[in-house]
């Protein structure tokens, strides 16, 4: 599947990841709730076909989506 970017997936949304930040912690950091972080969050797991979030970090920098 190819994966296509919607405006709730932002570079900065894949960036928090290698932070372990929790799902509370993002929702702030982008000021959404964190039922609206975990949505995106489930979306790009899912477009990424990831299993994880580690998981879909990998896919990401593998892809040229994002930079470590």
């Amino acid at each position: 599947m190819e994966y296509a970017k919607t405006p709730g997936d932002t570079d900065s949304d894949c960036r928090t990841y290698p932070k372990n930040r929790p799902d509370s912690e993002i929702a702030s950091i982008f000021d959404i709730s964190e039922h609206t972080a975990k949505f995106h969050i489930k979306n790009i797991l899912r477009k990424l076909d990831a299993s994880n979030r580690c998981h879909a970090l990998a896919i990401a920098a593998q892809k040229g989506l994002i930079e470590l």
